[in-house]
């Protein structure tokens, strides 16, 4: 692993529910830890559906090994946030974590 390419900061949220004022369910996402990744913008697409352009950006953000980052977090970079598809330990060696991310527009 080149620590060189970890240099950008993005935060890891995750969700938390909790209850309104009158007992129903919501919810919002928290920052839980900060840590250091490469982010690589892997595709884009725009697409027309009903008069709106809507945007899909894919990501790969590979950052080093820790367990506690899972498919039921998010990544936020800046002001761009990602919801991760799927955490991979590459080559099982516990050594860094590779997030398949698509952009929450």
């Amino acid at each position: 692993m080149n620590i060189g390419s970890l240099r950008n900061r993005v935060e890891v949220l995750k969700f938390v529910e909790s209850k309104d004022s009158f007992g129903a369910a919501t919810g919002e996402w928290i920052p839980f830890k900060s840590v250091w990744a490469d982010i690589q913008t892997k595709t884009g697409k725009e697409q027309m559906t009903d008069r709106q352009v809507k945007a899909e950006i894919n990501a790969d953000i590979v950052t080093r090994y820790t367990s506690d980052i899972t498919s039921k977090n998010r990544i936020k970079h800046n002001d761009s946030v990602y919801e991760i598809l799927a955490a991979i330990n590459e080559d099982m060696k516990c050594v860094t974590l590779k997030l398949i991310c698509k952009e929450v527009l």
